[in-house]
This record gives C-alpha cells, sequence and structure tokens, in this order.
C-alpha cells in the first residue's frame, strides 16, 4: 500500500532579474517536501494502527507534481502490476 504526496509546483509569474524568487521557490519547495514527508511518514505508522490495516506493508513517496495526475499515474501502475501479478509472470 503507497501513502503518496504530491508537491504542486508553481513558478513566478512576473520577470526576476535577481532571481529572489527562484530562491524564495526553492526554500518554499524544501519546507513543502519535508512537511509533506513527515506528513506520509505519520500517516503510514498510524495506518497499522487500524484493525482493517494491520497486516498491510507501507510504502511512502512524496513527489512533485499536479496531485490529480499524480494518483492517477499511479492507480495506472498499480492496475498494470496487477494485470502482470494475475498474468502469471512471476513465476
Amino acid at each position: 500500500m503507497k501513502v503518496i504526496a504530491a508537491v504542486t509546483t508553481w513558478f513566478p509569474s512576473t520577470p526576476d532579474p535577481l532571481l529572489i524568487g527562484a530562491a524564495m521557490y526553492q526554500d518554499l519547495m524544501a519546507g513543502e517536501r519535508k512537511r509533506l514527508h513527515k506528513l506520509v511518514d505519520s500517516t503510514a505508522a498510524e495506518l497499522p494502527k487500524s484493525e482493517t490495516c494491520e497486516k498491510l506493508l507501507f510504502e511512502t513517496m512524496v513527489v512533485e507534481g499536479s496531485p490529480k495526475e499524480v494518483i492517477v499515474e499511479e492507480a495506472e501502475n498499480l492496475s498494470e502490476a496487477v494485470t502482470w501479478l494475475e498474468s502469471g509472470c512471476f513465476q
């Protein structure tokens, strides 16, 4: 089971000849990645405490991109993996 968080990237819409915005952007993204790592780690630690999830293993991921696109991509990857496992190719 995966616990995923997506860091939505944005870019300043105005010219920034001194690259002040770029430095602020890097700091903002680093802080957001750190916050999301803590969030997915704490979520993955809490889920096994649930009776319905106690036997599951959890993987955590923080990726850059649109949450909508990241979730759809991961679901498609999971679908392909399930199809591969069901085909018996892993034996």
